[in-house]
């Protein structure tokens, strides 16, 4: 029978080695990293931020393709008014007067106004918003075209 063979231990040296050449490599990329994360500060280019709110205009306040869906079914001058949120998630949120409200006064004693909001899917926002407007018009039986005091 033949005999078995141990597989050979590297050295201690030839590993140090090895690992210090890894190192060296390494610092030498992350300086590269480094100096051209610097130099691209020096263009001051706007962040993800700004140019979420150059894209979508004012921060918080709905697109004009999103607020003619909203304007269908609210009427702005009755007091309803809506917010998204565009960078954590595509969350739509509906603003209901105190005088349309039909929440629970244990819900606007907590809460202090009437917040009907939705996170919505990010593949079909449009039709999402106009879903949910739908709903809220329907539950709060408002119809936009009766005049209001």
């Amino acid at each position: 029978m033949d005999e078995v063979t141990k597989p050979k231990m590297p050295s201690l040296l030839g590993l140090q080695a090895e690992f210090v050449a890894h190192r060296d490599h390494v610092d030498e990329v992350l300086g590269r990293i480094v100096g051209m994360l610097e130099a691209k500060d020096g263009d001051k280019s706007p962040s993800l931020v700004e140019e979420a709110k150059q894209a979508d205009g004012v921060f918080g306040k709905l697109p004009p393709q999103y607020e003619a869906v909203f304007a269908k079914y609210f009427d702005r001058n009755d007091g309803f008014s809506a917010e998204m949120d565009y960078l954590s998630r595509n969350s739509f949120a509906i603003f209901v007067p105190q005088k349309f409200s039909n929440a629970t006064p244990a819900y606007l004693d907590f809460y202090k106004r009437d917040v009907r909001s939705k996170v919505l899917r990010g593949d079909n926002i449009a039709d999402g918003i106009e879903e949910w407007c739908k709903l809220v018009a329907r539950n709060l039986h408002y119809d936009r075209t009766k005049q209001t005091k």
